[in-house]
């Protein structure tokens, strides 16, 4: 107030005065520039969308540089396996995250028509070219579901209940694999079966206690014979 030198004439308040709004710009400009910067983890596989359209190089893992949104959009996907359920005369899907809403309940008939029976089988597969994971279809797994269902059918409806619950579990889900692999191959899915487990064969449960009584009734009749 003495010397009469005010604040504002300060050069060095007048230079950040000047650069404050080049500085919120360039900030901006740096921020945006970012968005195109991309990290995909070890098993994660990325999928670039330029102007809305798929590209056909994919993403590894490791951190890549993009053109900035709107320009490119990155999707990931998990290069690890996925699982599909099914259990035979009340066949259950589960898929990953949507194991809670995808139950769906189909018969699966043996004997030409005349017998029951409830298969839990275990598929797991992953995906094998994320490029044509996304070009094949709007639904790859639904696909492999249909493919799943004629491949189990093909291999019990030509056999009956006793014959079904005698078979080697092993034997059974290597066969279907590679049937279920041939069917793949001509629809181009992109995905790969990893294995194949065939963890229960077993009368529908509807049927479980009439069908104990006629293993019961005929250990009883072996019984009766060997005391006779």
């Amino acid at each position: 107030k003495n010397t009469g030198i005010t604040m504002r004439s300060l050069w060095s308040l007048k230079l950040v005065k000047k650069l404050v709004p080049y500085t919120v710009l360039l900030a901006a400009m740096i921020f945006w520039a970012c968005t195109g910067l991309v990290q995909i983890e070890s098993n994660e596989e990325g999928a670039v969308y330029r102007f809305g359209r798929l590209r056909d190089e994919t993403l590894k893992p490791d951190i890549h540089l993009t053109l900035p949104w709107p320009f490119d959009r990155v999707e990931t996907y998990s290069r690890g396996g996925i699982g599909l359920h099914g259990a035979g005369q009340l066949i259950r899907q589960r898929f990953g995250a949507d194991a809670a809403g995808a139950d769906a309940l189909r018969q699966l008939l043996l004997g030409g028509g005349n017998e029951l029976v409830s298969i839990n089988l275990r598929i797991e597969y992953s995906i094998s070219d994320l490029h044509r994971y996304l070009m094949c279809s709007s639904s790859p797994e639904s696909i492999l579901r249909a493919l799943a269902y004629e491949a189990v059918t093909a291999h019990t409806i030509n056999t009956d209940l006793t014959s079904l619950l005698s078979v080697d579990r092993t034997e059974f889900a290597n066969d279907f694999a590679a049937d279920l692999g041939e069917r793949m191959s001509s629809y181009d899915l992109g995905l790969r079966v990893v294995s194949v487990v065939l963890e229960s064969i077993h009368p529908p449960v509807e049927i479980a206690s009439v069908y104990q009584e006629i293993v019961g009734a005929g250990i009883r009749a072996e019984q009766y014979m060997l005391e006779a």
